[in-house]
């Protein structure tokens, strides 16, 4: 989301909606839960995009449903979660870790209404160009697509007054 912000700012002042982001390189979802709680209250949906650093140190699946569960508990108020899940290509390190969080983040969605997941994992794998060699940082280019993937499915949980033309 480090990345990803400065596209994002551009594209929610061009289409008249507020946006708050709190990005941090290397976080895990601990350490992100106090902006969760103070940044979240009057927000029509919050958007999470955490998970890839949790998965990296091998957070066994209750550990990560216990951190999914906490992010969403910390969200105030009614407002829908949207989590962007992660994305590591197949048969490079650490893929085997994503694609368990993203099973332990689809089941704690089905458990939760107020949680949908964003398939940035299946969107990306069909777009490799849009990612660094690591296969975890976006390039140039990937980063402006992912803000625009994320504002195309952030249009739908906005209210009408917050959103322009």
């Amino acid at each position: 989301m480090v990345g990803t912000r400065p596209n994002l700012e551009k594209l929610a002042d061009r289409h008249g909606f507020d946006l708050t982001v709190s990005a941090v390189s290397g976080r895990q979802i601990p350490a992100a839960l106090p902006d969760l709680e103070a940044l979240t209250p009057g927000a029509d949906v919050v958007v999470i995009a955490l998970g890839t650093n949790d998965a990296n140190v091998g957070v066994d699946d209750a550990e990560a449903a216990a951190r999914i569960e906490a992010a969403v508990d910390a969200v105030a108020g009614d407002a829908p979660v949207l989590w962007v899940n992660v994305h590591r290509p197949a048969g490079l390190p650490g893929a085997d870790a994503a694609s368990a969080f993203n099973g332990v983040l689809d089941e704690v969605a089905e458990a939760d209404p107020r949680l949908d997941v964003l398939d940035w994992d299946a969107y990306a794998a069909e777009r490799p160009e849009l990612m660094e060699a690591d296969g975890i940082h976006n390039t140039v280019e990937g980063y402006v697509e992912r803000s625009r993937w994320l504002r195309d499915a952030l249009v739908p949980y906005l209210s009408p007054s917050t959103t322009a033309g």
